[in-house]
């Protein structure tokens, strides 16, 4: 197709965005393809902002299928892109007495997803309401590292930077209308927008997808010398995780108690915070996790990292998951597919799922 009217185009230039349109490009390249991202860079949202966790499920015993999916998806990750792992990071595990779950059930959730774990001593890293320590294999990923990987990978696909949808009109070929009034036309289209999927809805007159998105604070500190290459976290309850950065430098710390800025449905948050805010949060985090992580005494605060992070919601239940979740035929409205992307390395989770959109 020529001009403005393509085969496909994927809304959304994140890592579930630009994954889906190089995946879908490969293996029909007889499309044109089309990437709209609104941003005058690819990978400049949330893909960007994230912790750089590998997320081999050992982090996840309160959401057993979210922990499956990623001990299924992380291996093939490693596997997939090598160069991006980083190999050398330790990761340590702590239970507290207020953990919502005990040493033995951990060790039994680790095994029965076949996750390596190995006694560590509590001391070393732990402050004293941690009552038992482990060592795993989980890594870090480094982002900027795949953002250019899968850059590389978008052969056949026209990128579009610094467009802004404002709104979709569903038809036998759907028209998307940009915030300049330019439309671009596609047969089929591909939202991954992640947080902004439903102000996109909105805008368009379309159901809202049954998911809630926060906005959070990821601490940047320099820790001492000795933690270079460890990853610490305390899990299951009012704790946090200190995890070395290869793209930030230092260590992130989401403090789950004190990270969440603001949440909603449907409303696009905003990535801008008063710094007061921050560093208010950021001293009443400190206070709480130097408790049981003491490293973060020692810690020279650097900044602050702005995440966002969209949930599906389990409308019978009310639970929420941050796992993969593809809906095609969205709302009935046929080759129009909303794909809410999960961690990082479950990409894979995404791949049936776009080329089936294709098929059909």
């Amino acid at each position: 197709m020529a001009g403005n009217n393509f085969d496909v185009a994927v809304v959304g230039g994140g890592f579930y965005g630009c994954f889906v349109a190089g995946q879908v490009a490969a293996r029909h390249p007889d499309l044109s393809i089309v990437l709209l991202e609104k941003e005058n860079a690819l990978f400049a949202r949330a893909s960007g902002t994230n912790q750089g966790q590998l997320h081999m499920g050992y982090m996840y015993s309160a959401d057993v299928e979210l922990a499956e999916e990623c001990a299924r998806n992380s291996a093939r990750f490693a596997e997939q892109y090598p160069e991006v792992v980083d190999g050398e990071v330790r990761s340590y595990f702590g239970i507290h007495r207020a953990s919502e779950i005990s040493p033995h059930e951990y060790i039994e959730f680790c095994g029965s997803l076949g996750l390596p774990l190995y006694p560590a001593p509590r001391r070393r890293y732990f402050g004293d309401g941690v009552i038992e320590a482990f060592l795993s294999v989980e890594r870090t990923f480094n982002g900027v590292k795949l953002g250019r990987i899968l850059h590389r990978r978008l052969g056949g696909v026209q990128i579009q930077v610094s467009r802004h949808v404002h709104r979709i009109e569903p038809g036998e070929v759907h028209s998307i209308i940009l915030s300049d009034g330019d439309v671009v036309t596609a047969k089929t289209v591909y939202n991954t927008t992640f947080a902004d999927i439903n102000p996109l809805h909105d805008r368009s007159g379309l159901p809202r997808v049954p998911i809630r998105c926060e906005v959070f604070l990821h601490f940047l500190l320099q820790l001492p010398n000795e933690y270079d290459g460890i990853g610490i976290a305390v899990i299951r309850g009012r704790f946090a995780s200190a995890l070395p950065s290869s793209v930030h430098g230092g260590h992130l710390l989401a403090a789950a108690a004190f990270r969440r800025l603001e949440m909603s449905d449907s409303v696009s948050l905003s990535e801008y915070v008063d710094q007061r805010q921050v560093d208010k949060t950021h001293a009443e985090a400190i206070r709480e996790c130097s408790a049981y992580l003491p490293a973060l005494r020692d810690g020279v605060y650097k900044g602050h990292v702005i995440g966002t992070r969209a949930a599906f919601i389990d409308t019978a239940t009310g639970e929420t998951t941050s796992r993969v979740t593809s809906l095609l035929d969205f709302a009935g409205i046929r080759d129009y597919h909303v794909i809410l992307g999960g961690k990082v390395p479950c990409l894979f989770e995404a791949l049936e799922p776009a080329l089936a959109g294709i098929r059909r």
